[in-house]
This record gives structure tokens, C-alpha cells and sequence, in this order.
């Protein structure tokens, strides 16, 4: 089982610590809202395809986002554990973001990444449609983060998330790029519309069905240079193989394509 890290004066002789350092652990973590470190958890910060998580410059870091219960982190490392996957990565230092889950090949993906979340003490909020939060549902699943939509305002849709982050003082909110699993020719471009309308940087969250890890591999923030953002984008997720490769979506917006098509060539002017 994965056991959180607390400070030396509460874990120093671990694993051979007691009972009760190991309860004092666990209410550290409740009573500040966050881990204060991954080492020796399972949850490395380092290995051959995890690279330390950095903090970006320019986020002023208040206070960590919304957590987990800590049954439910236990939950979570207890799936991991039996799924056979490795949580890596630190717990996020921004209170708001959106969280790109990364490949979305199967089924799968979305269990995976929801019990590793989980284990890192991360609380996920999805979309969806207003009128699934009725009565008996509503309490049940804004719990476990449902984010009402109005659905048939489609071209409002960036504008009611922007406002839902403003209105919240704390919200990761998943989303899978590619919008399904089979193949595509590009990813679909409204999470960058989503974060750049309502500020918030993007977590990227990725499963690597060949290491069998997955969790956070860094924060980006949005500059609006949509170009030089993916390009970022892209190298985050550099190596990490999805369930089926076969039907990865490409990392790349049809935007980019287009204002490619539509710059000036220096040939064309020459000539």
C-alpha cells in the first residue's frame, strides 16, 4: 500500500514508523489540505519517462485545489495497486486548472486516470449536462465533480466554464482533448479556448500504458501564441503511449494547420 510522507519529526524511521506517527500523517494531510510530499510513496517525482514537476513561473500559488476525502485516496491507491499502475508526479500547487487527460484510447482510460488522481488526492470535476443534476441524482454526482452545461447554448459553452472557475475557489476540470476515443485528425481546440478564456493554467495528466504510470507531468501556462503553446503541449507528452496506439489522436489543433496555409511563403513572394 502507498502511505503518505509527512514531515521528518513525524515519519523520520520510516517504515519502521509507529501507529501513530502514521495517524499523525493522515491528519497533517487533512488539516493542510494537501500532501506534503511524494518520496517513498509510489508516486515518484523522477524515473525514465517522469520528469520532476516544476512550478511555473508567474502562478502565484495561494493555496493547493479541491481534494479528495481520505478514504478516498485510499480507494484510489488501493485500485492503482490492483490495476498494477504507478501514480508519479506532485500533487498540483494551483488552486485552478484544467486538467487534460491524455491519451483516450479506451474505456479504460478514464478509470485508470480517475483512481490515480484519486490516490494523489486529487479531486477531478467533469462536464456535463445540466439536466442530469435532478433530484435524487444532484447531491450524488456534484460530489464527484459533475460541472452543469447548458448544452444548447453550444457556442456559449467556453463562456460557462470561464464563469464556473470564477465562481469557484478551487476546480480541476478534466477533459479529454481528442473528445473520442478513435482516431483523429486533430485535437479538438476548446480546453485551449476553455483555460485561456477563464485564466487558469493547464495540468497535463497522461497514462503510459508501456510503463504503466500515469498522474501529472507538468503544468503549462497559455501565452495565446496557440503555436508555441502546443508546441509545449507536445513535448510534455513526448514518449507516452496510449492503449492503442493505433488510434492516438495526433497533438495538434486544425488551427495551426490553417494559419500555416495562410501565411505568407517568402518563395511565393520572391517569385
Amino acid at each position: 500500500m502507498l502511505k503518505p510522507m509527512c514531515d521528518t519529526t513525524v515519519t523520520e524511521g520510516w517504515p519502521n514508523a509507529s501507529a501513530r506517527n502514521i495517524r499523525s500523517c493522515d491528519r497533517w494531510v487533512l488539516d493542510h489540505g494537501r500532501v506534503p510530499r511524494t518520496e517513498g510513496l509510489g508516486m515518484s517525482t523522477e524515473s525514465p519517462t517522469q520528469p520532476a514537476l516544476t512550478n511555473p513561473a508567474g502562478i502565484d500559488i495561494d493555496h493547493a485545489g479541491p481534494r479528495v476525502p481520505r478514504w478516498g485516496m485510499k480507494l484510489g491507491r488501493l485500485l492503482c495497486w490492483w490495476m498494477g499502475w504507478k501514480p508519479v508526479g506532485d500533487y498540483p500547487t494551483v488552486p485552478k486548472a484544467l486538467f487534460l487527460a491524455s491519451p483516450h484510447t479506451s474505456l479504460w482510460d478514464g478509470i485508470i486516470m480517475v483512481s490515480i488522481a484519486w490516490a494523489m488526492g486529487v479531486r477531478l470535476s467533469w462536464i456535463t449536462k445540466k439536466e442530469t443534476l435532478r433530484f435524487p441524482f444532484r447531491r450524488f454526482m456534484t460530489f464527484f465533480g459533475a460541472v452543469p452545461v447548458d448544452r444548447s447554448k453550444r457556442s456559449d459553452t467556453v463562456a460557462q466554464i470561464a464563469e464556473q472557475f470564477q465562481d469557484r475557489s478551487g476546480m480541476y476540470l478534466a477533459i479529454a482533448p481528442a473528445g473520442t476515443r478513435k482516431k483523429r485528425d486533430f485535437w479538438k481546440s476548446g480546453f485551449y479556448h476553455m483555460a485561456r478564456q477563464a485564466d487558469v493554467p493547464i495540468i497535463c495528466g497522461f497514462l503510459d500504458y508501456r510503463s504503466k504510470q500515469g498522474g501529472i507531468r507538468d503544468i503549462v501556462v497559455l501565452t495565446g501564441d496557440v503555436k508555441a503553446d502546443m508546441e509545449k503541449i507536445r513535448g510534455v507528452y513526448a514518449g507516452v503511449e496510449a492503449r492503442y496506439p493505433e488510434l492516438a489522436t495526433r497533438i495538434r489543433l486544425r488551427g495551426e494547420d490553417e494559419a500555416e496555409n495562410t501565411a505568407p511563403h517568402p518563395e511565393r513572394e520572391s517569385a
